[in-house]
């Protein structure tokens, strides 16, 4: 485990299910991922804030902005809420360094596809207008066929076989920690909340996999039920509708357990 000299305590929004786990937000997603790929004890100094009911805060509570780090530096604490300094923060407090010196690869995720595609997702995921929802669909699906293409190019870093797998070559960086969360919630809104997918994407679906198995990707990630409920109410559903598909996540999620067993069973056999 990494050499931790410096305290800090990272204030985040909390689920809406139980005000104790992660809530559905990409920056602190980011956040924690990057702790984690520093090889930091964190789960006594993460405090996730309820905050739309505020049952776990007072009136007197300091902080409005989520997430927010109140960071020990050479004897001081210091409050930040803006993510790149809280970023910076982290990088320059805490090894190992996470940052990509590609210029093509930090291109991608700040002003490319890397980013644009998310925007456009936040554009389709939130319109009310059924007319143009097809439009919309199809402008996030150009983005994410940028993305695809990017994910095969030779632009990509090679992992120790040869294989493309992170932004960071054979472990997550910083432009995964970017990249990852915006590319998972996205996918798993515009599957329960949009009901569509997308074919022929798939350095996507393999950029997602290595990700998802990865560790400091998955004990950071909230709950599909959190990251659901979290764009149902940016789509504006009404409670019972959103109430029916969360209904759905869980029972596909049931079913994708029972499978998991008997393929393990079976497997031990």
């Amino acid at each position: 485990m990494a050499e931790d000299n410096n305290n800090f305590v990272i204030y985040v929004k909390s689920s809406a299910r139980d005000c104790n786990s992660l809530g559905a937000d990409i920056i602190t997603h980011r956040l924690m991922m990057m702790l984690a790929l520093k090889d930091l004890e964190i789960s006594a100094k993460v405090v996730p804030i309820d905050i739309q009911k505020k049952t776990n805060v007072n009136l007197d509570f300091p902080y409005k902005k989520f997430p927010t780090v109140c960071l020990e530096c050479d004897g001081k604490y210091v409050d930040k809420d803006e993510p790149t300094e809280i970023e910076d923060a982290f990088e320059k407090t805490f090894s190992p360094a996470l940052k990509v010196e590609s210029k093509d690869i930090n291109t991608f995720i700040n002003v490319g596809a890397g980013n644009t595609a998310y925007q456009k997702f936040i554009y389709f995921i939130k319109n009310r207008d059924a007319a143009s929802d097809e439009t919309l669909k199809g402008h996030l699906l150009t983005e994410l066929r940028k993305v695809n293409s990017f994910l095969l190019s030779e632009k990509m870093p090679r992992n120790e076989n040869g294989e493309r797998q992170f932004l960071g070559g054979s472990k997550p960086m910083i432009p995964d920690c970017y990249l990852l969360p915006k590319l998972h919630y996205l996918f798993v809104a515009c599957t329960y909340v949009k009901k569509c997918d997308f074919e022929g994407l798939q350095a996507i679906e393999d950029y997602l996999q290595s990700g998802r198995a990865h560790p400091a990707f998955n004990t950071t990630c909230p709950a599909t039920e959190d990251i659901v409920d979290f764009f149902c109410r940016a789509a504006s559903m009404n409670e019972k509708r959103i109430n029916e598909i969360l209904r759905e996540v869980r029972k596909q999620e049931r079913e994708q357990e029972k499978a998991q067993e008997k393929e393990e069973e079976h497997s031990e056999q």
